[in-house]
């Protein structure tokens, strides 16, 4: 009875072994199929990168014995491929648009199972879900990368945040990207508080003012050749009473956004009886002539002083209303060739005639030809040198007063 005790013993014992065995024996079989199976990684499901940066999204497969491989790169919402690769070369046909010139592969690491997949020059549209696709002829896998962007701030600037606007005159609101920065796909946006619509909107390289309000309806523009460098300073034509208030200038590009808020005031000048405005100053016209002394004189009780010319655009209006020859407030007279403002500054633009100033070419019954006269017979250039006591009628200048002011 004991011996029979110890076999049944010993049987049992070694069929508990067998199955030990058998159970290992599976176990490893799976554990080897699994590990003998290729499957698709990425170093980074969740990348984040700054907008116009390069970004390479991470996919590569645990093997290097794939053969025929073929890559495709797709992302969620997108027609198309982003970048598709097989038989050792790309296959772009159905790429979508997007991403056309802007993707790759690296050649030489995708003989070693990296497909990592580089976008250059990130946009805002690049943000999104990727699925990088793998497959052999022995096998195939994918896996998804979440790309996400980080705005650029650009240094959008104003070189005055609090101007004051003369009323219906025209007046520049400033704007612009910090120097040498870079601009490429270019939109600006202009709004100002509690108006409905936009005061000015620019994108895809023309005006988009569908929704312009009212008030701003053809009386605000862009200087479209100066966006390029990134100066989109808004011109107000006209401008009002109502139009004072927060203004707000956004700039997006490719490479980021920006803004900058400006607070605008108005004001109104007004010119004394018998003078004539332009911009912010009064201008008089005398109805008699005396030498460029006496006439500095005139001007001086008036509360003006001869009139000093400080752009094209002035010098046109001046030419303009001036009739016949008037003394300007120009002189040589402390140093000779040395052309001095009356208000001690230096000739910014000029508007000589040709071959003047000569002082009277040397001829001595001419004299010394020390002050300067505009002529407006002669086109744009006017000016011409004249001995100081000559007699000619003359132009005052002074600044409008400001009647108001919010």
């Amino acid at each position: 009875m004991r011996a029979a005790m110890s076999l049944l013993e010993k049987i049992f014992w070694s069929m508990i072994c067998l199955i030990l065995v058998f159970t290992a024996l599976i176990v490893l079989s799976f554990a080897l199929a699994f590990t003998s199976n290729p499957y698709v990684m990425s170093g980074n499901l969740n990348p984040t990168t700054n907008l116009s940066q390069d970004q390479v999204l991470s996919c590569y497969v645990n093997t290097k014995t794939l053969k025929d491989l073929s890559v495709t790169w797709t992302k969620s919402g997108e027609k198309g491929v982003v970048y598709q690769y097989s038989n050792g070369i790309p296959h772009l046909g159905k790429q979508n648009p997007n991403f056309k010139g802007r993707t790759e592969l690296f050649p030489d690491a995708v003989v070693t199972g990296n497909v990592s997949l580089r976008i250059r020059n990130v946009r805002r549209s690049d943000a999104g879900d990727y699925t990088c696709s793998i497959r052999s002829s022995e096998w195939e896998g994918s896996v998804d990368i979440h790309l996400q962007t980080a705005e650029t701030l650009l240094d959008v600037l104003s070189s005055d945040q609090m101007p004051v606007a003369w009323q219906n005159q025209v007046h520049v609101l400033s704007c612009y990207l910090l120097p040498n920065q870079t601009v490429t796909n270019l939109s600006v946006t202009w709004v100002k508080a509690g108006e409905d619509g936009v005061v000015y909107k620019y994108s895809n390289g023309a005006p988009s003012l569908g929704n312009q309000s009212q008030q701003f309806k053809g009386r605000t523009e862009l200087v479209p050749h100066a966006l390029v460098t990134g100066n989109a300073s808004l011109q107000i034509r006209n401008v009002r009473r109502s139009d004072e208030g927060e203004y707000t200038c956004s700039i997006n590009s490719s490479e980021g956004t920006g803004k900058v808020n400006i607070q605008l005031r108005t004001a109104v000048r007004k010119c004394p009886s018998g003078w004539l405005m332009f911009g912010p100053s009064c201008y008089y016209l005398s109805t008699t002539t005396d030498s460029w002394d006496n006439a500095r004189n005139a001007c001086r009780n008036s509360g003006a002083d001869l009139v000093i010319i400080n752009s094209p655009i002035e010098q046109q209006y001046v030419r303009r209303i001036s009739g016949r020859p008037r003394w300007i407030g120009l002189s040589d007279r402390d140093s000779e060739n040395n052309w001095i403002w009356v208000d001690g500054s230096s000739l910014t633009v000029e508007f000589w005639q040709n071959n003047q100033p000569d002082n009277g070419k040397g001829i001595i019954r001419l004299g010394e030809e020390d002050c300067a006269v505009l002529d407006p017979t002669w086109y744009k250039k006017s000016w011409n040198d004249l001995r100081c006591d000559a007699s000619t009628h003359w132009i005052c200048e002074k600044s409008a007063w400001v009647l108001s002011y919010s």
